[in-house]
């Protein structure tokens, strides 16, 4: 039988080179956030805070640190597991 690949049935998410879309459209927008504060202020560090985010959310066979951290960051600080003991 032959399966035929339709919308509903694609799991992956669209990529251009390393990135997912929405996450080059986040460094496009610190990009141009860091070209400005580099105009007015004259500091490099956006650039490097850009850069660290594009090497955090490169995409491979659909793992990023990116997603590994926010997983970590959800299970310790924001949903914390609490387990009480029940008394017979």
């Amino acid at each position: 039988m032959k399966t035929y690949i339709y919308p509903e049935n694609l799991q992956a998410k669209s990529q251009k080179w390393l990135w997912t879309l929405p996450c080059l459209g986040a460094i496009a927008l610190f990009f141009a956030a860091s070209v400005l504060v580099f105009m007015l202020f004259g500091t490099w560090l956006m650039f490097g805070i850009t850069a660290g985010i594009a090497v955090v959310s490169i995409q491979v066979e659909g793992n990023s640190l990116l997603l590994h951290l926010r997983v970590a960051i959800r299970f310790f600080f924001t949903q914390q597991e609490y387990f009480q003991e029940v008394e017979d």
